[in-house]
Order: C-alpha cells, then structure tokens, then sequence
C-alpha cells in the first residue's frame, strides 16, 4: 500500500486523499500517448514498451495486463529478459512517461491538480519500493517518483508564468496556488453533480 503525502518546506501536513494519491501514483489508470501509441498507466510504458525492447511477445503479454501489480509480476518473472542497461535508463523513461501523463494537451485535470499543490513536497509514501518511494515510516527510500514530480511541477509553474508575464499580467505565486486550487476545487463540483444527476435517472 502507498500514498502520496505533502511536505510544506519540511513541516508534515498530513496525508493527500486516497483519490488524489492514485492520480499521482504511478498505479494510477491515467491514459496517456508517446510516439502515437497509448498506455494506461506509467508501468504499461517503463515495462512493456521500454525493459524489453525486442521481445515482442512478452510486450504482448504485459500489454493485456489490466492491473499494474500484474505488469509488475510479469517484469520480475521475466527479469533475465530485460534490457542490460535498464537502471541506468529507467529513470529517463520514467520521467519522458510522467511528461506525458501531466501534460496540459493530455490530462488538463492532472496538469492543475500537480500545480495545485504550489512548492509543497510530494512523497510517494510506501514501504514497498525503496528507489520509487521514501521507505514508509521512517523509511530511507530514495524518492525518485516524489523527485521528479517536483522537477515537472516546476517546468510547469515555469511555463505558466512566462505565459502570463507574456499577456501583461503580474505574476503572484500565493495568488496563481489559490487560483489553481479553485479550478480544481469546480472541477470537482462538477464532477460530483454529474454523478448524482446520473443516479437519479437509474
């Protein structure tokens, strides 16, 4: 079991809800497309199209697993099989797929949900992969996944001021944070009445 948990600065601030840690998580079913072809989620692409290249029918297999754990069962059973420089080249892939995922023309909702949470710390918080996460309760994880989550963030935060330096507005970091988390916060409105509007006509 991981979560995502939120550092402001190096004060803890409590534990992000379980939805919004899934969209964050690389287990998350979050559709996205490099190179013209479309992934479910981010092992789909760092296992299937990238730790086997060549090896057409174990990317099959791996392509008809629905569930990451099942991607991730494959990928240990088939571990002799897998590219040899693979640890050198799987954070790379990693973050070309993170690109992706939170990428504004993809995934609107998840480009604000990540800018949403200004320059707070973000940790994958698992006992369970101690390269990906932090090692759980007083873990000694690496952190990676948290790592570049932060790096996207801030080339998006980048680029989204430059594009309002760029129209003649006055940049605000404390008053873009609330903005964004307005945007997200009607998203969800709207989201939850849509919800109950298709309940009742069941």
């Amino acid at each position: 079991m991981s979560c995502f948990v939120c550092r402001a600065q190096e004060h803890y601030c409590g534990y992000i809800s379980r939805r919004v840690s899934g969209e964050f998580s690389d287990y998350s079913e979050s559709r996205f497309s490099i190179s013209y072809s479309s992934f479910l989620h981010l092992p789909h692409f760092s296992v299937q199209a990238q730790k086997f290249p060549g090896n057409y029918s174990l990317q099959y297999d791996i392509r008809q697993a629905h569930y990451p754990r099942d991607v991730f069962n494959l990928a240990r059973k088939y571990d002799q099989f897998k590219r040899i420089d693979w640890e050198e080249q799987k954070e790379g892939f990693m973050t070309k797929a993170l690109d992706a995922k939170f990428k504004l023309d993809q995934h609107r909702s998840l480009y604000f949900k990540l800018l949403s949470t200004g320059t707070a710390k973000l940790h994958e918080h698992t006992a369970n992969d101690m390269y990906w996460g932090d090692g759980g309760d007083g873990g000694n994880g690496v952190d990676r996944l948290g790592h570049l989550l932060w790096r996207i963030r801030g080339s998006i935060r980048e680029f989204e001021e430059r594009r309002l330096k760029e129209a003649g507005f006055e940049v605000n970091v404390a008053k873009m944070k609330d903005l964004w988390r307005q945007i997200e916060e009607e998203r969800e409105r709207m989201i939850r009445d849509i919800v109950m509007v298709k309940e009742s006509l069941k």
